[in-house]
């Protein structure tokens, strides 16, 4: 008489390894967004004003330094711009809200 064995050895280690490779992966992938953070200290712009100030596109494609007075506008406030902004209301176009910074 053969006794059916609902757990096998073969099947334990089967589930074993299954359990040990999705754990490994879920750690993996925990270390490897727990490495993307980003460098609080990092500039968004070149905006230090003890390097040259702002520096034209002209000048960082060519390796030729360049200046007009807007150039020269842009290195004495940093970089700042009003950034204009309009938003309208899809479900009633006549509402329109405008904005932009005031420094």
């Amino acid at each position: 008489m053969k006794t059916l064995r609902r757990f096998s050895q073969n099947r334990f280690f089967s589930h074993l390894r299954i359990s040990a490779a999705v754990t490994f992966v879920a750690a993996a992938a925990v270390s490897a967004i727990a490495s993307f953070t980003a460098d609080p200290e990092a500039r968004l712009t070149n905006d230090d004003p003890a390097l040259s100030g702002y520096t034209s596109d002209y000048t960082l494609v060519t390796g030729i330094p360049y200046t007009d007075a807007v150039l020269m506008a842009c290195s004495q406030s940093r970089g700042r711009q009003n950034e204009p902004a309009v938003a309208v209301d899809p479900r009633n176009t006549a509402v329109i809200v405008g904005s932009s910074n005031d420094y």
